[in-house]
């Protein structure tokens, strides 16, 4: 019986050696983190000084400036007079090190209402944040009609490539799996984009409280082939996601008598994400 379940214990361990290859697919969504927005005291008099406290932490693989903005609190005289705030370089998350975390307020004074009354109000804070998706993807290539005909028959699998995400926003992923075919010297590979943290994408490097509508969900993107002999042309510059997701194409050329290609992908944009505070305040 022990020499059976040793039999079985080498059998798992081999099944997970063997899943620990290249081919492992690395993906991490993260960015900076709205942790918390919420008024102090949670209950306020009529007339009495609140603040919204706020505590934002980047958990992704990029330093970030950051702002932020009161973008909507209910009707009512607040007399809120600092609408917006910047955090500058707030540090990215390393291995054994948490990203930057900054707390902080907005100081507002609570509205006048009717004695004996409650009314609750709703505010939302905005935070915008340039920030990169860095992707790598490594493919590869065979030369053989031989043995793209023995794939065709089915009698060596295609596999996903190895490819890894930067810790942030945005995710893209191959759909084209491997081995590349160099027979006509090109090849076409789809990719697809996710929008994993479902903030809003502005095609932007500035941010701005209130973006050009026309930029929403446009995702630009550029890829380079690490080898100078292997020309890469995608079917847009930008793309526009749908319900945070799209798919896109390129074209390989120059891909014969190579063994294996490396691809990056960068895209640079502005993220937005909004997190809602609510304020109960009673009449005196």
């Amino acid at each position: 019986m022990k020499k059976s379940y040793a039999i079985y214990a080498a059998l798992i361990i081999l099944i997970l050696i063997s899943g620990c290859n290249e081919s492992t697919v690395v993906q991490t969504p993260g960015g900076v983190d709205i942790v918390d927005f919420s008024p102090l005291p949670g209950t306020v008099l009529s007339g009495e000084d609140v603040k919204l406290i706020y505590e934002i932490q980047n958990n992704g693989d990029y330093d970030a400036d950051i702002s932020l903005y009161i973008q909507q609190i209910d009707d009512g005289e607040w007399g809120l007079t600092d609408t917006d705030r910047e955090v500058l370089s707030l540090a990215k998350k390393q291995d054994a090190v948490e990203g930057g975390k900054e707390i902080g307020f907005f100081q507002l004074t609570a509205p006048e209402i009717d004695r004996n009354t409650k009314q609750t109000y709703g505010a939302e804070l905005k935070m915008c944040y340039p920030y990169t998706t860095k992707t790598v993807f490594r493919y590869e290539i065979i030369n053989s009609f031989e043995k793209q005909k023995e794939i065709e028959r089915g009698k060596y699998a295609k596999k996903l490539p190895f490819f890894k995400n930067s810790i942030s926003p945005l995710l893209v992923y191959s759909l084209t799996k491997e081995p590349l075919f160099a027979g006509n010297n090109k090849a076409i590979i789809s990719f697809k984009v996710k929008n994993e943290k479902r903030g809003m994408l502005v095609d932007s490097t500035t941010c701005e409280q209130n973006p050009d509508a026309t930029d929403f969900n446009e995702f630009p993107f550029d890829i380079t082939s690490a080898d100078s002999d292997i020309a890469i042309d995608c079917d847009e510059e930008k793309i526009r996601l749908v319900d945070d997701s799209a798919i896109f194409y390129c074209t390989l050329t120059g891909i014969s008598g190579k063994t294996s290609v490396t691809l990056t992908l960068e895209s640079n944009y502005c993220y937005y994400q909004t997190k809602e505070a609510r304020i109960v305040v009673r009449g005196i």
